[in-house]
């Protein structure tokens, strides 16, 4: 999502919802101003506009081989943005085919998320400041199933 805009003490600032908290929490802000704030702070569809965890884990999607790049810090409202799902349709497609039409068990998403993929995912995760709970609890639950829909 698009950071917000609005107008306090005669300037216009950006502002997003860590902003808007920040507002709420400050006693010296009027209600008026903090309420103005956070009808500001996220103007536009999609997730908020930090790389907070819905952005933050769209990228490690995407190290993990799960989606297109761009997934998880193109606007909700950019250009690109149907072209992106669009080319996450095709190759969505590619890869059913793959797996039902050649047998191709590299299509699958528990080979395409392999040991190596995880660890690539991690290290962007820490060079991104994320968190690496989820990543361990999704590995030990991958390990734990053997099932072709994983």
């Amino acid at each position: 999502m698009e950071a917000g805009k609005t107008k306090l003490s005669d300037q216009i600032i950006k502002l997003d919802l860590v902003d808007a908290m920040i507002q709420g929490a400050d006693p010296k802000v009027s209600d008026s101003q903090s309420n103005q704030v956070e009808r500001s702070a996220c103007p536009t569809c999609g997730s908020c506009s930090g790389m907070f965890t819905a952005n933050s884990m769209n990228c490690l999607t995407e190290a993990l081989g799960l989606s297109q790049p761009g997934n998880g810090s193109l606007l909700a409202t950019h250009a690109e943005r149907k072209q992106l799902f669009l080319n996450a349709g095709k190759r969505i497609v590619e890869l059913t085919k793959r797996y039902y039409e050649q047998d191709d068990e590299s299509a699958l998403p528990r080979n395409i998320a392999n040991k190596a993929a995880f660890e690539n995912a991690m290290t962007l995760d820490i060079a991104m400041a994320g968190r690496l709970i989820p990543f361990c609890i999704c590995w030990r639950r991958r390990k734990k199933r053997k099932s072709t829909l994983q």
